[in-house]
């Protein structure tokens, strides 16, 4: 039996990798090495490891609950959707080509032992892997030559846990129907089942849990009260729509709009915004709704000329000058800087040639094959004071070049960041050699004259203290506005969150029945 543990659900969305993120800082605090570990996922939302490789944030995110450093064997499969039909795949790290599913499913035999590759050389340096599935480990069309639920568990000889949603309804046929679509060889490695999200008195669940127990051969391991804001670098878009309703716009001081493109990646860029007190987050989806903003976002996209395409067909493009007319701040990340530009040149995402960008900065983009992904640092300009630098990582095929006349974002120190890895991290493979243009202190991104539009490739940049506090700043000073930014500590705010969702799982769980199964005790 290998030293991990899997934690399934019944849908996506059922609370899978946050639980993942509760585990890991549980055993991390009982003075366990643990590491997260997902087979293969899908996401929009990525992160770019100290190895200069991208995952899922989801499992930096675990990395990071688990008091370790990210690294490419916590996920080594990652599909990045390009369409609706196409996804981007990322093989440990670096993108590969586009498929579609069907053409997915032919290869998945020959990704297996790329994913038991890295499993096992992460659980060496370890005492326990926490895996997480993905959507549904019942899903009986997907189940042959499986990368990340129960078919990896029975090659591993991992047990696993079942999460169920009682948010959406049904849970209990939920957790049934899973249990019993279960070939015999899978459902005998599940060995309990936990409720997520539960709202009121659990005692109403009593009748129906020992029901279920008894009509399967799964544990009750706890029911998981539902506690607002105990969600953070969310996965999939079925979660985004969470992470604009936790603030207040009648009490705020500074309305911040962001523009929910079609294929948006990197939402969780925005994460930290939603702990300053003095302003308002929200999703925009329509023309009608973007109105003037003190802040406005287009953020990043993974398919630039398609949502370009979108916000035309939609009529942004007139509703975007007139907030930037009346004074609107505007800042583009990634992709958004992309279509704040004159011009992109694209045969590589969207195979379109050239189209015509919304031209708010003079600047062009050209796609190229060779994607960059790269951890970066920057020396600020005077226009943001009180801010020295900004650490951020970059994901992009678009090379963006800016007139000379516009004064960069920051610029870049030629090295990025120096490769600093953990124990967990230090014997895995090494980094693969990325495309890059780095000279010293390279320009990177730009901004307007008037310094009322901004642009930048960097991801990650408002996890910055000092730089979220002068560019919030700035904005308030544009749109005079008396904005005092809060004392949050984005570090601080995100082990605060690790130690909650831990200690509500510690208060819920039957975590000695856990640690049991981890150690191999349970009796076959």
């Amino acid at each position: 039996m290998s030293n991990g543990i899997l934690i399934a659900g019944t849908s996506s969305d059922s609370g899978k990798s946050t639980i993942v993120a509760g585990l890991c800082r549980w055993l991390a605090s009982k003075g366990y090495k643990v590491a997260p570990f997902k087979g293969q996922n899908m996401s929009l939302n990525s992160f770019v490891t100290y190895e200069n490789l991208e995952i899922g944030r989801a499992q930096a995110s675990q990395a990071m609950a688990a008091k370790i450093l990210p690294s490419v064997e916590m996920n080594p499969i990652l599909l990045k959707p390009t369409g609706e039909r196409l996804s981007q795949l990322i093989v440990r790290g670096v993108a590969t080509r586009e498929v579609d599913a069907v053409e997915f499913q032919a290869i998945k035999a020959e990704l297996l032992p790329t994913v038991l590759a890295s499993f096992e050389s992460l659980s060496k340096e370890v005492d326990f892997v926490i895996l997480e599935g993905a959507g549904s480990p019942a899903e009986i069309n997907l189940m042959d030559n499986d990368l990340v639920n129960l078919g990896l568990a029975c090659l591993l000889e991992v047990p696993a846990l079942l999460v169920g949603d009682i948010e959406r309804g049904g849970v209990f046929a939920h957790l049934y129907g899973t249990y019993e679509l279960l070939p015999s060889e899978r459902r005998s490695l599940v060995k309990g089942f936990m409720i997520n999200k539960f709202r009121g008195d659990a005692r109403l669940l009593d009748d129906a849990i020992l029901k279920l127990s008894r009509l399967t051969s799964m544990d009750f391991l706890g029911t998981i009260a539902f506690e607002r804001g105990l969600v953070l670098d969310r996965e999939d878009s079925m979660s985004l729509g969470s992470l604009f309703d936790q603030t207040s716009r009648s009490a705020s001081v500074l309305d911040v709009a962001v523009i929910g493109v079609g294929h948006i990646s990197n939402f969780t860029d925005f994460e930290p915004l939603v702990g300053e007190s003095g302003l308002s987050l929200r999703l925009v989806k329509s023309p009608a709704e973007l109105s003037v903003p003190d802040l406005l976002i287009l953020p990043g996209s993974k398919s630039t000329v398609t949502d370009l395409a979108w916000l035309r067909q939609l009529g942004f493009e007139p509703a975007i000058w007139n907030a930037y007319r009346n004074g609107s701040i505007i800042l583009g990340i990634c992709g958004g800087y992309q279509m704040l530009g004159s011009k992109i040149v694209d045969d590589v995402e969207s195979h379109n040639g050239e189209t015509l960008g919304l031209g708010l900065l003079e600047c062009e983009t050209q796609f190229f094959p060779s994607k960059i992904t790269r951890q970066r640092i920057g020396k600020l300009g005077p226009w943001c004071l009180g801010a020295p630098q900004v650490i951020g990582y970059e994901i992009h095929h678009g090379i963006t070049t800016p007139e000379d006349n516009l004064e960069p974002f920051c610029l870049l120190e030629s090295k990025g960041i120096e490769e600093e890895r953990s124990p967990v991290s230090k014997s895995l493979s090494e980094p693969t050699s990325q495309p890059t243009t780095s000279r010293p202190f390279e320009r990177e991104g730009a901004i307007s004259p008037n310094r009322r539009v901004f642009g930048s490739n960097l991801h990650g940049i408002f996890e910055n203290d000092d730089f979220r506090k002068a560019f919030l700043y700035h904005v308030a000073m544009q749109r005079e506005k008396p904005f005092v930014p809060s004392d949050l500590s984005y570090s601080d705010m995100r082990n605060a969150y690790f130690d909650s969702i831990a200690q509500l799982l510690d208060r819920s769980l039957d975590m000695n029945r856990i640690l049991e199964l981890l150690v191999g005790l349970t009796p076959e």
